[in-house]
């Protein structure tokens, strides 16, 4: 039986270990996500989405809200491996620092749900960290992302980058979230993709 209570107590980032034991009991049939959203409504639809026919591999703890809570309880809720969101503003910058010191030891993708039309300083804070560490990132604009519009392609393409596989089922199914237009190619020596207001590093 998993133990979710006992989590690093080392303070600071942590780096990814392939032997921690997390890693090696771990079934590895789907990928951690986090996505960092400015409005509650958006960041659900889209974890509703990525974690369709995911939910039943994972051991959900009771509390999956990570508002409000200390290191420890965000290190214990993030090592149960979950697909969720977090509705972020200015205020929440130690939030963000907890949650990003574990990602990547917890082996999670990140994606940033923002508007065009606003800007938010903690958005700029939390991609500077992601960057910082290294944590598999994409950013999505929210009038671009669910405009309905959907290029298979694109769509394919940048949720593979975070090590998530959809199926056309999926993506039939997906023409409600809508990724726009592609800006430039995907350049696979720089490892770095550009779609409009998409945005994978």
């Amino acid at each position: 039986m998993k133990k979710y209570n006992e989590v690093p107590l080392k303070k600071g980032y942590l780096n990814y270990d392939k032997n921690a034991e997390h890693v090696k009991t771990f079934s590895g049939l789907y990928r951690p996500l986090i996505v960092f959203a400015n409005e509650p409504e958006i960041g659900k639809q889209l974890t509703d989405f990525i974690a369709e026919g995911k939910k039943h591999l994972i051991d959900w703890p009771k509390d999956i809200n990570l508002k409000n809570k200390s290191t420890k309880e965000i290190r214990n809720i993030l090592s149960h491996k979950i697909i969720t969101d977090i509705v972020i503003n200015n205020e929440d910058k130690n939030t963000i620092k907890d949650i990003i010191d574990v990602s990547n030891y917890y082996t999670y993708s990140c994606i940033m749900l923002y508007s065009r039309n606003e800007h938010n300083s903690v958005n700029d804070y939390l991609w500077q960290k992601l960057k910082e560490h290294g944590v598999r990132r994409a950013a999505f604009c929210k009038e671009d992302f669910y405009k309905g519009a959907v290029d298979w392609t694109i769509m394919y393409k940048a949720f593979r980058y975070l090590y998530f596989k959809l199926t056309e089922e999926q993506f039939t199914f997906a023409q409600k979230y809508g990724i726009i237009k592609r800006k430039e190619s995907v350049n696979n020596t720089k490892k770095h993709s550009s779609y409009s207001n998409i945005h994978i590093n």
